[in-house]
């Protein structure tokens, strides 16, 4: 699935120490997601329901967000409804639900360090998966939930990594001088993920041992995020730069390649349990917030509203 990565908050506090301050009217472009300015015109901040958080039920939706001032995973109804912060913001992102819906997967700085955490579906027992000196991020459960993919930069740039649940094991699948990332598991048990092995940003797959690469994507533009549909037959993912990124659905060889946004800035879309609607983020109303739409594009509708950027969101199983 797509993931915000830390790259880009990285290379923003290397640039800041580095060089003057300076203010533009929008935030800079980038392949993945982007932090727009904290002053941006938004909503009207929403009230967090007090009930305690609890195991997902029959559908709901992980996101995480920085309306508690620091990154933290947050759980909702697909219509927005009792929201729930599953843990205190330590830094937390890029949730993942576990195929049988009792772990959550998440990367996070709450060490000092982006590493892999597991914890239970309530938020309590959390649990450090990776301990490299890079950024590890994305992680993506298998279907059997034995093993997880991700992205790392330990050995220098991006590459997808796999290991198993408990995080032993640690296997680098990709080894080329590009950058490797933005991965999601397949039913089929193939990994579909982002590199710019070809010079852009395109949609590769290939099998969960590394083998049998194959470009789906080939666009003058960017292609991100990429995430499977439920019974592996379409992959929707995210084309273009600031301010105009959109979603794009196609089928699983890289044919029928079809846009279902128009609103400016989309990205991180997700599919629903049974694969009808499709849930991403989106900057369209002035502030990222969390969107669902139908899939094929129709009735989208905001479910987020904060002063805060919310990304990442993610279906239960």
């Amino acid at each position: 699935m797509k993931r915000f990565f830390p790259r880009v908050l990285t290379l923003t506090l290397i640039m800041a120490a580095c060089a003057p301050v300076t203010t533009t009217d929008q935030p800079e472009p980038t392949s993945a997601f982007q932090e727009p300015p904290d002053d941006a015109a938004t909503p009207a901040e929403e009230t967090l329901s007090p009930a305690t958080p609890t195991p997902a039920g029959p559908e709901t939706i992980l996101f995480d967000s920085k309306r508690d001032g620091n990154n933290a995973i947050f759980q909702m109804n697909p219509d927005g409804s009792e929201l729930v912060r599953l843990a205190d913001p330590l830094g937390d992102f890029a949730p993942e639900w576990s195929p049988d819906g009792a772990r959550i997967l998440f990367a996070s700085d709450r060490d000092g360090d982006y590493e892999i955490y597991v914890m239970d579906a309530d938020g309590s027992n959390p649990t450090r998966l990776t301990d490299s000196p890079g950024i590890d991020t994305s992680p993506e459960w298998s279907s059997d939930g034995t093993r997880i993919a991700f992205a790392s930069d330990r050995d220098g740039n991006y590459e997808v990594y796999v290991m198993n649940a408990d995080g032993s094991q640690q296997t680098r699948l990709t080894d080329d001088p590009s950058d490797n990332d933005w991965l999601s598991w397949g039913p089929d048990g193939r990994i579909v993920f982002t590199s710019d092995l070809a010079g852009n940003r395109d949609i590769y797959v290939m099998n969960a041992d590394g083998t049998g690469v194959t470009q789906l994507t080939n666009d003058l533009l960017d292609d991100d995020a990429p995430s499977w549909s439920p019974d592996g037959t379409q992959i929707v993912f995210a084309r273009g730069s600031w301010p105009d990124q959109q979603i794009v659905v196609m089928n699983a060889d890289g044919s029928g390649q079809t846009t279902l946004t128009s609103e400016s800035a989309n990205s991180g879309p997700a599919w629903s349990r049974d694969g009808s609607r499709i849930a991403f983020a989106s900057y369209r109303d002035g502030n990222w917030e969390i969107y669902v739409m139908n899939a094929d594009g129709s009735n989208a509708t905001r479910l987020t509203g904060d002063p805060a950027q919310d990304y990442n969101p993610t279906w239960s199983p």
